[in-house]
């Protein structure tokens, strides 16, 4: 039982200390995928917890229009172009369909938007905005 416990906190110990080198562009980029899959669940993992509520207002406005997306209307597709970081705070530049944040009936247009990145507790976060 000792050594499952150790095996088990040696994991642990090694999945934390890969999240912190791991950079922020590389986080935004498993948000966007999880996003572009719609699979929140995923997505969850990479979001700060005060954004936790809005993706889960995505996840209802990707539920509700899940014929739309089924019927192939939409495929967002999301490419980082940049990041900017200072300290325990990052900006990343990306683009991608302007309605992201809407649902999955994609516009015609994309555009290059930023998405902010934060520190928490000891990895990269997405942090959402309105």
């Amino acid at each position: 039982m000792k050594q499952i416990m150790l095996i088990a906190l040696v994991f642990i110990g090694f999945l934390l200390l890969a999240g912190c080198g791991t950079k922020p562009q590389d986080v935004a980029q498993s948000f966007f995928a999880a996003i572009e899959q719609q699979d929140f669940n995923m997505a969850k993992q990479y979001v700060t917890q005060d954004s936790q509520n809005m993706l889960e207002h995505l996840r209802t406005l990707y539920a509700d229009n899940q014929r739309a997306e089924s019927e192939g209307l939409a495929k967002m597709v999301f490419k980082i172009q940049s990041t900017k970081v200072d300290k325990q705070i990052a900006t990343v530049t990306f683009q991608g369909d302007k309605n992201w944040k809407k649902g999955p009936i994609a516009s015609d247009e994309t555009t290059t938007q930023e998405v902010k990145m934060v520190m928490e507790n000891g990895m990269w976060k997405v942090k959402l905005e309105p």
